[in-house]
């Protein structure tokens, strides 16, 4: 079974494509950022694949925001 299910995936790419329009910022402009394709950041906010934390941080980075780990 999937640790992570569609749900907790929706949150997360809503939560990136919210930070990333509050600054301001395209996808392109992420991309460059992240030394990376405009496509890849649309996968990160595409629900489809759960970005990896390394990734994560390097998105936070790019639109400003610092990445924020809970365990509940």
């Amino acid at each position: 079974p999937e640790i992570f299910g569609e749900t907790f995936k929706v949150q997360l790419a809503k939560q990136l494509k919210t930070a990333r329009t509050k600054a301001h910022l395209t996808q392109q402009e992420v991309a460059d950022a992240m030394l990376t394709h405009k496509a890849a950041v649309a996968r990160i906010e595409s629900a489809k694949h759960l970005p990896s934390l390394a990734t994560l941080i390097k998105y936070g980075q790019a639109v400003d925001c610092l990445l924020e780990l809970k365990l509940i």
